[in-house]
């Protein structure tokens, strides 16, 4: 019976499917800072998500292509390359994806460089989490 909960939630963790029998929404998280990695995944893989992570921009570009996660959520600052240039590789990839981006560096130019580049939203990390959740919603709604 334990052995049997134990399995059941370690395949769960490696074939990502919900109980329903739905495939669960894989959301790539980009972010060089791993407490914010740590509170998203932990925020983020419920019944309904899977989670993936990159930590800089190159790789984040990389796991992208390999992934093709729902919808990303990346981070502004990064090393090897900044947000903005990932969002600009990631939709060359596929002009069609849910990029969320997240910062706690916000300034009006960035925003509207972001969102003249594809970005469907634009979150500030001192921002309730519920705007970050409700914009993850509508971004896999989207699909």
């Amino acid at each position: 019976s334990d052995l049997i909960a134990f399995l059941w939630v370690a395949h769960s963790k490696v074939l990502p499917y919900n109980l329903n029998g739905g495939t669960l929404n894989k959301i790539l998280i980009i972010d060089d800072d791993q407490m914010m990695l740590n509170a998203l995944i932990t925020l983020l893989e419920t019944g309904e998500h899977t989670t993936i992570t990159a930590r800089d921009g190159e790789s984040g570009t990389k796991m992208y292509r390999e992934q093709k996660p729902d919808v990303v959520l990346l981070d502004l600052r990064l090393p090897t390359k900044n947000g903005i240039e990932v969002l600009k590789d990631i939709r060359q990839i596929d002009p069609k994806a849910k990029v969320i981006m997240i910062t706690g560096y916000p300034t009006p130019e960035v925003r509207q460089e972001a969102m003249s580049n594809g970005a469907f939203y634009f979150y500030e990390k001192s921002k309730d989490v519920g705007e970050l959740v409700g914009a993850l919603e509508r971004a896999l709604a989207a699909k």
